[in-house]
């Protein structure tokens, strides 16, 4: 009721009437009315008579001293949304990934098989050939002999074993190093009628002081004489400084197979063939030989060579042919194939003039050196193909063809 008071006071003393043009006086009276004061104040507004149980009032209090009803409460504010907030990842300090403690090496462990006793010398001091012939005529056939790996074997003689039975010898890495002569009796490995032998994983050093260079009447002593007998296989061998041939096949030998090896330096020729069938070479390299890197030779009519692949395989130089396959009158050679070998150092010159021959293929090889035709030179040849083959010439033609037939030729 005291703010209507005051509102109705504030208008009244702006305006002197009411709102609708009434008189201000019984407005004024009305309200007194209501206040609940007198009429015999001759001011109007003046208060009525304080009593001790009620508070004088004066429309000049301030709000704050007047009685009044109960505070209307205060709106609340509007509430508002609440951010949420986040913890702050950090990210955690980079460390130095710790560096795992080094792995102990695994143990080598030597292929399954019978060991070269410790007590024969493998440190090249001393000679090895006499002790490993006697070790290896105890072992009995079908074994496997496994060599020292890194040993050095002296070697003053070949070694040399004869008509044994599916014996493997690995040599682990081994060296055989040759302390003997120039002739067979001094070749590294001897193989004499041997059947189902395997020979892998040597490394076969000759004492040749020219190595890779031809020297007459000194080329006897090969890295591998196989001698006669079957399926001989050599295989993973690395053979240098021999004065004769990387490996020499002799007395029809049959099923042989050298591959996967390198005949480093060779005083002769890479692979000779005096006498074999059923033979195969392939997928090896023969950087350097002293006379040729392929060669057939019968030397009289009793030998020759039957059923021969010599391919995929890699050269370098030679001084005499590239291929030969010359010799005695009458002999037998039969089913030659000379396909895919490739050829860095020199041509691919290839001689086959002087006795008859039969089913010669010669495709697909490779030379980078240029030469002098006729480079391939066949005569009395029946049955002859020579196709795909790459010769640089200087001058003159890729091949000569004489006294042949049931000739493919494609230059």
């Amino acid at each position: 009721m005291a703010v209507a008071v005051l509102v109705a006071g504030t208008a009244l003393g702006a305006s002197g009437a009411g709102p609708g043009g009434h008189d201000s006086s019984a407005v004024m009276s009305g309200l007194r009315g209501l206040l609940g004061t007198g009429s015999s104040s001759s001011d109007p507004f003046a208060p009525a008579p304080a009593t001790p149980s009620e508070p004088t009032w004066s429309a000049s209090l301030a709000p704050s001293t007047m009685p009044s009803s109960p505070a209307t409460p205060a709106p609340e504010a509007t509430k508002q949304p609440v951010a949420i907030v986040h913890p702050r990842v950090v990210p955690p300090t980079p460390r130095s990934t710790p560096r795992p403690a080094p792995k102990p090496k695994p143990a080598h462990h030597a292929p399954a098989g019978i060991a070269v006793p410790s007590s024969i010398n493998s440190t090249g001091s001393a000679d090895a050939s006499a002790a490993l012939i006697a070790f290896i005529a105890r072992v009995p056939d079908g074994s496997t002999v496994v060599f020292r790996s890194g040993g050095v074997y002296r070697m003053d003689r070949a070694f040399k074993f004869a008509r044994r039975r599916n014996l493997t010898l690995n040599g682990n890495g081994a060296t055989l190093r040759s302390n003997g002569g120039t002739t067979e009796a001094s070749a590294l490995f001897w193989l004499v009628d041997n059947s189902g032998v395997r020979v892998t994983n040597f490394k076969l050093v000759g004492n040749s002081s020219t190595p890779g260079v031809f020297q007459a009447g000194r080329e006897g002593a090969s890295g591998v004489l196989v001698d006669g007998g079957t399926n001989i296989t050599l295989d993973h061998l690395t053979v240098s400084r021999v004065w004769g041939d990387c490996v020499e096949v002799n007395s029809w030998a049959s099923g042989v197979v050298f591959r996967n090896s390198d005949c480093a330096s060779v005083g002769r020729t890479g692979v000779s063939i005096i006498s074999g069938r059923n033979v195969t070479v392939e997928d090896n390299a023969f950087p350097k030989s002293g006379y040729c890197v392929f060669n057939i030779e019968a030397n009289d009519s009793s030998e020759g060579a039957t059923s021969v692949r010599f391919v995929n395989n890699t050269a370098g130089t030679w001084t005499n042919s590239f291929f030969s396959a010359n010799g005695a009158a009458g002999s037998r050679v039969i089913g030659i194939t000379v396909s895919g070998n490739r050829v860095t150092g020199g041509t691919l010159l290839t001689v086959m003039t002087i006795a008859r021959r039969t089913n010669i293929v010669f495709t697909n090889n490779r030379s980078s050196v240029a030469g002098y035709g006729p480079i391939l030179r066949f005569a009395h040849v029946d049955g002859l193909t020579i196709t795909g083959n790459v010769q640089p010439l200087r001058s003159g033609s890729q091949a000569s063809i004489s006294d042949s037939t049931k000739v493919t030729y494609k230059p």
